[in-house]
């Protein structure tokens, strides 16, 4: 069993404040080599880590794919969406929007039809309504009939 060592841990960069010691193992573990940069990373990334491998990285699409489907096997779907968006995998976000209706998760349902450059069909939602009820997601069914509504859904 690796041990730590005594005393406190080193400096964070950008605060200057001490590592905690328990959290040396989840710090060490984020570090990267320089072939494979966001190789060694583990999920969930962190904000930082996630910006560089979407915005501040040129990521090839195989790979962003590859971490999209590393947080949707996390159970992390609004991460996986982001991943499979910048990686232009239609195939991938269009599962994600199923998986919406399935589990009534109404944001997801939008933005997933967001990326795919429209908004969800009214079958979809209905749908997503029903299943809401079903799971007793009352608000999320209820906005999902708001949806349904034409124009804004304040002539009610």
């Amino acid at each position: 069993m690796d041990t730590l060592p005594r005393g406190p841990g080193p400096l964070l960069p950008w605060s200057g404040r001490q590592i905690p010691r328990a959290l040396l193992p989840v710090v060490s573990s984020i570090s990267c080599k320089e072939d494979a940069p966001h190789m060694a990373l583990k999920i969930p990334l962190t904000v930082a880590d996630k910006q560089k491998i979407l915005f501040l990285s040129s990521t090839p699409a195989p790979q962003l794919t590859d971490w999209g489907r590393r947080h949707e096997e996390a159970g992390l779907l609004h991460d996986a969406l982001l991943f499979f968006e910048a990686a232009r995998d239609r195939a991938s976000v269009e599962r994600l929007a199923q998986a919406a209706v399935e589990s009534a998760d109404l944001l997801l349902l939008l933005n997933a039809h967001k990326a795919l450059g429209g908004a969800p069909p009214a079958p979809s939602l209905e749908a997503l309504m029903a299943r809401a009820e079903a799971l007793g997601k009352s608000v999320e069914a209820g906005r999902a009939a708001l949806l349904l509504v034409p124009g804004d859904g304040r002539d009610r």
